[in-house]
């Protein structure tokens, strides 16, 4: 679903590039590499989407010489960087980004959650609280079961003063 939206007309999509990976001596197309285009305030950037390289034909540095070849396109084509999203347990992948000089802009992180009852509850600050139009933030104080703390009072008072 998400390939669709990112590539509404295929591979005549604007901005975005789709290439075959063919290895000399090889019959058929290893894998491919797909990027697009993406304005990132006056800087243009490469946004490597996807590398596939066929599992027959993996660990031979394959994808390293296609991502090679994509930086020589994408600085013809005027893009003044590249970049790209990797899963953090894809330590292959990890490692030829690394090696092409590829470092980390930001992280993303998460954990697994326990049972929903191993946690305080969340108490809307003001009771009786009406729907409010999207947009609109609300302000909870974080409660333990039962029981409201000094800190609990003083979270409530902070956060009707914020509305």
């Amino acid at each position: 679903m998400e390939t669709q939206q990112l590539l509404p007309h295929g591979e005549n999509t604007s901005d975005h590039f789709l290439y075959g990976i063919s290895i000399e001596g090889v019959s058929e197309c290893v894998g491919y590499l797909w990027f697009a285009t993406m304005q990132r305030g006056s800087a243009k950037v490469a946004y490597v989407y996807q590398v596939m390289i066929k599992p027959a034909f993996r660990r031979r540095g394959y994808a390293k010489q296609a991502m090679s070849a994509v930086e020589k396109a994408a600085i013809a084509a005027g893009h003044t960087s590249m970049a790209l999203n990797v899963f953090a347990q894809n330590t292959g992948a990890r490692k030829l980004y690394e090696s092409l000089g590829y470092g980390i802009t930001n992280m993303n992180m998460a954990r697994q959650l326990p049972p929903g009852d191993a946690y305080p509850s969340l108490e809307p600050i003001r009771s009786g609280m009406a729907p409010r139009p999207p947009g609109v933030q609300y302000h909870v104080a974080l409660v333990g079961r039962g029981t409201t703390t000094p800190r609990a009072a003083q979270l409530k008072r902070q956060a009707r003063a914020w509305t």
